[in-house]
């Protein structure tokens, strides 16, 4: 069985030694050695080398060398295999001719898989660094591609994407996408903010439901209230909007894929999605991979022989949508433009209960042991398993390096003369004005996001 060593960013590689990540690896999981070492090469604080279109400058964890990493792998273990990891939503990168949408059209964090431009980029960028580093294996974390917000308990949620590409992906298979941006709208069926993040419904729509299945589920849980006569009309189009965006999204993945087959024949291509069924965040299920990937892994979860597609190997990656839980925690962990951002307008010690919001939600993590390991050997359609060394010491630590550096920051910020002019203080009130009349909402990410877009803020 094919045991994998899955390392999610690079605070592992920056704060502890590989030696001990195996140790650990193969102690919980009763394995002699990983088959498999995943890096990231491009995570959620950014990409771990220098080239025409990353810069490591972003990254808190910039201080490894992906080079010498490898190849103390090669060395100390040269039978196991290297792949990379990536997050196609190239964090870092700000370009909004590239990025998602939302339902109303304002821009948002990442890049959309789905726009042909960024389909070049991410391709380019992976070209570069598997002829720089050649690595066996790529794998994409597709847990995230939609992001969602929401301004507040009971607001409106926002998802992503609806940039004219996925606009019209979705027109070409006969859903009209403006169907979903209205204020009061299907999504209430599904996706609900509360006090502590967006709630989607459980279980997640998929093409076998009923509109009256989609309606019954959303009164049990709460979405809604009682049925009235536009429910049904709106589980309808939930139903058929989980459709088309997998689709979608799948032939856009497929075509990232296919690209770095062309290029690489022997290199092996995977995904890592959260479960098999759709996932609101992802835009995926594992139906929409067929053909596209080798390999997926994700929370086997309630997974049978007879929902996996055909030449997928299905690798068990840790439950209750960890890999995601896992990215959240890095997207403020790992991005030193956004704590650099948010050291300007909050304190330190705010910064650092927000990591240690972010870092309760791993303790949902599931942890690799042998019990599970064992089980999974007697799964046919299973191929093998994923494992992530992670415990909350490791976050402790994380969270402890981070404020260190944080303190640096804040001294030089502090030290720092303002250059502002006064012109470029009143353009940047103006453009947040328009935004705002516009209909759209604000929030603290974008308002610091702006300032750094216009050097108001480094």
């Amino acid at each position: 069985m094919k045991a994998v060593l899955d390392i999610p960013d690079s605070s592992f590689l920056a704060l502890f030694n590989m030696e001990d990540l195996v140790e650990i690896f193969c102690l919980n999981s009763g394995v002699e050695k990983p088959d498999v070492i995943c890096l990231p090469i491009i995570d959620e604080g950014g990409a771990q080398f220098d080239s025409a279109y990353t810069s490591r400058a972003n990254n808190m964890w910039s201080r490894y060398s992906v080079e010498k990493e490898i190849q103390n792998i090669r060395k100390k273990y040269p039978e196991t295999k290297v792949y990379f990891s990536i997050e196609p939503t190239l964090p870092g990168i700000k370009a909004s001719h590239l990025t998602c949408r939302d339902q109303y059209g304002a821009e948002r964090e990442g890049v959309c898989i789905v726009n042909p431009y960024a389909q070049k980029t991410i391709l380019d960028i992976v070209i570069e660094a598997s002829r720089r580093f050649n690595p066996d294996g790529i794998i994409l974390d597709t847990v995230d591609l939609h992001g969602q917000r929401s301004t507040g308990e009971g607001k409106p949620v926002d998802i992503t994407c609806f940039c004219n590409y996925c606009k019209q992906g979705m027109q070409d298979l006969k859903f009209q996408s403006d169907l979903l941006s209205k204020r009061v709208s299907p999504l209430n069926l599904v996706l609900k903010a509360t006090a502590t993040g967006i709630r989607p419904l459980s279980p997640t729509p998929n093409s076998q439901f009923t509109p009256d299945q989609l309606v019954d589920f959303a009164i049990k849980e709460g979405f809604i209230s009682e049925d009235d006569d536009q429910t049904l009309g709106w589980a309808q189009t939930i139903i058929n909007y989980v459709r088309v965006r997998a689709k979608v999204t799948g032939s856009a993945l497929g075509e990232i894929c296919q690209g770095i087959k062309t290029e690489f024949p022997s290199m092996h291509v995977g995904a890592i999605l959260n479960s098999e069924d759709f996932d609101w965040t992802g835009g995926l299920d594992l139906q929409s991979l067929a053909g596209q990937v080798d390999e997926a892994w994700l929370d086997i979860n309630d997974l049978t022989p007879a929902t996996v597609p055909p030449n997928i190997d299905i690798m068990a990656y840790a439950a209750d949508r960890a890999r995601y839980r896992i990215d959240a925690f890095f997207e403020v962990a790992s991005d030193r433009r956004f704590l650099e951002g948010r050291l300007r307008t909050d304190t330190l010690e705010n910064i650092v209960v927000i990591l240690q919001e972010r870092a309760s939600g791993l303790e949902h993590v599931q942890n690799l042991d042998k019990t599970f390991v064992r089980s999974l050997q007697t799964m046919i359609y299973v191929h093998g398993f994923v494992g992530i060394p992670f415990s909350k010491k490791f976050s402790q630590q994380i969270i402890t390096s981070i404020r260190d550096e944080l303190v640096s920051i804040l001294s030089n910020i502090q030290q720092k003369p303002s250059t502002v002019s006064k012109d470029i203080v009143r353009k940047y009130i103006a453009t947040l004005v328009s935004f705002r009349e516009e209909g759209n909402e604000l929030n603290r990410r974008e308002i610091v996001g702006l300032a750094a877009q216009m050097d108001l803020i480094d």
